[in-house]
């Protein structure tokens, strides 16, 4: 029966209205279709950006990197926005490092800010330092979603040679998102006092800008330092009611905290 629906699918995405293509894309993925690969890749010159985009994605899912590497690489200079991040994050999903140079470019000159964002934070997963000159430089993009993840995959790289770079940055910056990106990596490169001072951006933002730099807090907590972040949070689960669920979830995830 599988069989049988994944060659209806095939069919659909050969003959289908792009519509149809697209659905049957997004359903081969979720079938986890690998065999749909040859067929994906010949879908990746539709004249219509949608069905691209769902290829880029599905790629990710049921490729590997030697064999739609070359394709995903070539969908980084689709004219569509949308395409050329949906491509980014499956190269990321395959650890795809021959795209790092690419990424590079990207993130120096790309239009659109999510593209450049994306970028950003893939070079950080990817883990590759020849990015550590670009993403520094991004640390100056327009965008403050680029800045924000740039820092963070700065952090990522572990090179501390950034630190100067991204404490420059702070006494300039504003937002208070990348303010907390900065901090985040700043610790992750060893300065601990960092973590009291992204905590302490939290009591300034509304609730669901505060849980997300809870979450950066979490993510990167040593256990040296868990017992700073158990009281910061258990404090805010008491005086803001729109974090207790958030703070009751995130306290549970702390190095040392009991279950329960």
């Amino acid at each position: 029966m599988a069989n049988q629906e994944i060659e209806k699918l095939l069919t659909l995405c050969r003959t289908g209205t792009a519509e149809e293509q697209c659905k049957a894309i997004v359903d081969l993925e979720d079938l986890r279709a690998r065999e749909a690969v040859p067929v994906l890749l010949g879908l990746t010159s539709s004249p219509y950006p949608g069905v691209r985009a769902n290829v880029a994605t599905a790629l990710g899912v049921l490729g590997c990197c030697e064999s739609v590497a070359p394709v995903l690489l070539s969908l980084l200079e689709d004219p569509d926005d949308l395409v050329r991040v949906d491509a980014i994050q499956s190269l990321e999903e395959l650890r795809c490092v021959e795209c790092v140079p690419h990424l590079m470019r990207l993130l120096a000159s790309d239009p659109d800010g999510l593209v450049r964002l994306q970028a950003a934070e893939t070079l950080g997963v990817l883990k590759d330092r020849a990015a550590l000159p670009s993403l520094t430089a991004a640390l100056r993009d327009p965008d403050e979603g680029v800045r924000s993840y740039a820092a963070g995959s700065l952090g990522q790289l572990g090179e501390r040679g950034v630190m100067p770079e991204l404490r420059a940055l702070l006494a300039a910056e504003q937002d208070p998102m990348v303010r907390a990106s900065v901090y985040q990596a700043l610790y992750q490169l060893g300065d601990e006092e960092a973590l009291a001072l992204l905590l302490d951006g939290v009591d300034a933002v509304d609730d669901l800008t505060a849980a997300t730099m809870l979450n950066m807090a979490v993510r990167v907590i040593r256990p040296q330092q868990a017992e700073l972040l158990r009281s910061r949070l258990q404090a805010l689960r008491r005086s803001r009611p729109g974090l207790e669920g958030e703070t009751e979830s995130l306290l549970r995830k702390v190095p040392g905290s009991a279950p329960g």
